[in-house]
């Protein structure tokens, strides 16, 4: 067995003994459409099914880059009043999509968030 066939089996055995789909893909960094997909080819085909699968990414295609971040970060400093919805609004006037949760996200990441 491939370390890759492993690692899919692990994940389907760390499934099954937490009950929990969402925390065994949050521990072992992969999503949920890969996981059932997984699940799928191992029911169907066992093994043989999992042999020619794609390594597994080590990050989210929709995570944030260091340069949207950094700018998220400089942009709370600038005028300090500035919320997650004003900084998420000014960044997709610059040309930058980022939603009010995602600067949210990144503000409360860096210990920048407040209360208000």
């Amino acid at each position: 067995m491939s370390s890759a066939e492993a690692k899919v089996v692990g994940v389907l055995q760390l499934a099954e003994a937490l009950g929990s789909v969402a925390l065994a893909c949050r521990h072992r960094g992969i999503g949920h459409a890969q996981f059932y997909e997984c699940k799928r080819r191992f029911q169907l085909y066992g093994l043989e099914g999992l042999k020619d699968l794609p390594p597994v990414h080590k990050s989210h295609l929709m995570t944030t880059s260091k340069e949207v971040v950094a700018r998220i970060l400089v942009m709370s400093d600038d005028p300090p009043s500035w919320g997650c919805k004003r900084i998420s609004q000014q960044l997709r006037l610059e040309g930058i999509p980022v939603f009010s949760p995602t600067a949210k996200r990144v503000l409360i990441d860096h210990d920048r968030a407040t209360r208000y």
